[in-house]
């Protein structure tokens, strides 16, 4: 390996490792909301829907507990996935790979964040 090749490794691993704490702070936000959307979408459009019956479903500390329990372990595979996609930028033979190191973490940040909301989306459309 050439050292300029070495260099930009090492530059491309110094910068997705200080944009990783603002990744998983961007998933820990997105998963406190998500829950608290699925929350209210249980209570006001899950609990009056005629496809359940309601003292079937219920949130509880348990619930709680087991769903951030849950996602911490999903954070802990989005993180894998965040090292794995940091080596993609290496595949360029571009000079300026700044551009899409940006792009790719940007694109990889919004879907990360967003698909804990797909579940209180798809519970809000089926019960509706």
């Amino acid at each position: 390996m050439s050292f300029k090749k070495k260099q930009r490794k090492r530059e491309s691993s110094v910068w997705w490792s200080e944009k990783r704490s603002e990744y998983n702070f961007g998933l820990f936000l997105s998963g406190i909301f998500a829950f608290i959307l699925y929350a209210l979408v249980v209570e006001f459009i899950v609990f009056k829907s005629d496809k359940v019956n309601s003292s079937e479903i219920e949130i509880t500390l348990f619930h709680i507990f087991f769903q951030g329990m849950s996602y911490l372990v999903m954070m802990g595979f989005a993180n894998i996935i965040y090292y794995g996609i940091s080596g993609t930028e290496l595949l360029s033979k571009k000079e300026n790979v700044l551009e899409i190191r940006i792009k790719i973490y940007k694109t990889f940040f919004w879907i990360s964040c967003g698909i804990p909301f797909l579940i209180p989306l798809f519970l809000f459309f089926y019960y509706i």
